[in-house]
């Protein structure tokens, strides 16, 4: 029982100063400029493994990219979870707010696990942003759904 608590407490520490490091690097970091009387696309793909964000110009030139593995907080199977998808939202809404962008269009692409959550995350900074537009690219099978096995009897 003593020994779990450690361990936990040891977990919990490691977590910390991952998320020190990040913050000291982001520092280091180039700051965005971004223009505030333009529109930006931004796209959150979500795949079976990760989750990107990635902010573009009308043009499709990229200007910010981030995804839960280059953060250095989740690392294998942690990098598709809510926590992850949020920690990276939050982080990569804070440099968007930084950047003082105004104008976005928001384009939901991949598996429909954290959407919700994400979307919500982007509404609760709505004083900062104008959306102009949310858009739900999901992959839907053109067939349709499969159709049941046929019973022999």
């Amino acid at each position: 029982m003593e020994r779990r608590k450690a361990e936990r407490k040891k977990r919990k520490l490691l977590y910390e100063k991952k998320i020190e490091l990040i913050k000291k690097n982001r520092s280091r970091h180039k700051r965005l400029i971004l223009s505030t009387t333009d529109t930006y696309v931004i796209y959150i793909t979500s795949t079976m493994n990760n989750i990107f964000y990635n902010i573009t110009d009308f043009q499709g030139n990229t200007k910010l990219s981030m995804s839960a593995g280059t953060s250095k907080l989740f690392t294998n199977t942690r990098k598709h979870t809510k926590a992850a998808a949020l920690e990276i939202g939050k982080i990569f809404v804070e440099k968007l707010i930084a950047a003082k962008a105004q104008n976005f269009i928001v384009i939901l692409r991949g598996i429909k696990y954290w959407r919700k959550k994400v979307i919500r995350l982007f509404v609760k900074r709505k004083k900062h942003f104008n959306f102009v537009a949310f858009f739900d690219d999901a992959i839907v099978p053109f067939n349709g759904c499969r159709r049941q096995k046929h019973r022999r009897l």
